[in-house]
């Protein structure tokens, strides 16, 4: 993200949710396992706990698998640190910290070279023809009054001619100087521009872009689209 750079590896442990992330059950067991790990390293620059990450999906209903990465490497406003989640009474070895930051820190840098020319094949999914006659729908059916608002989008395919890392991939995003969060988790890479929810503690912090307009309340109290809008 803008302020931090995080690297997580290894898997301190792993839980699949099978009946979906609102299963009070499940969910409750999760946080009775977690709450029995412990963070070890310079607490001055960690200081969140453990993080769980994976996928989860939009139905809340359907499975769902999350782990907690056993090691932590990141560089934030006061430098590099690295930490270790381990169930309690798990001590590490003195000096894994460093060891650990010193090899990550001597690595040599991700290939930039992504393919940019030949053996590069671009295809619009749908093409551009089907793509308008969409638009030209979507257009007619607002006009009819059969809706109010309609969004639609369209995916790109790249087909390059030898394979493509994900790391390059984010070394690239991370140029393009976007201030947005990047991920890779598993070889999913992305970026988005804004956090939807993140928990420290007793904190719940959000930064959800859309219908955001900085101090213009009254602007937008006074229309009835964003009114109407959630």
């Amino acid at each position: 993200g803008p302020s931090l750079a995080l690297v997580a590896e290894g898997r301190a442990r792993t839980y699949r949710l099978e009946r979906g992330w609102e299963a009070a059950e499940e969910i409750g067991a999760l946080q009775k396992d977690l709450s029995s790990m412990e963070v070890r390293g310079d607490q001055s620059h960690w200081a969140a706990g453990p993080i769980v990450l994976g996928s989860m999906p939009f139905w809340p209903d359907r499975p769902a698998e999350l782990f907690v990465p056993e090691r932590l490497i990141g560089v934030g406003p006061q430098g590099p640190f690295a930490v270790r989640v381990a169930p309690a009474g798990d001590d590490p070895a003195p000096g894994w910290a460093e060891d650990l930051l010193e090899e990550w820190l001597g690595r040599p840098a991700v290939s930039r070279e992504i393919s940019a020319g030949r053996g590069l094949e671009v295809v619009s999914e749908p093409d551009r023809r089907e793509w308008m006659d969409i638009v030209t729908q979507a257009v007619s059916e607002i006009r009819a009054g059969k809706l109010d608002k309609v969004v639609l989008a369209r995916s790109v395919r790249l087909s390059f001619e030898a394979p493509v890392s994900p790391a390059a991939v984010l070394r690239r995003l991370a140029e393009a100087g976007t201030a947005g969060t990047l991920f890779l988790v598993d070889g999913f890479v992305g970026v988005s521009p804004e956090l939807l929810v993140a928990r420290r503690g007793d904190q719940v912090l959000s930064w959800p872009l859309a219908g955001t307009a900085g101090g213009q309340g009254r602007s937008l109290s006074g229309s009835g689209k964003d009114r109407r809008e959630p």
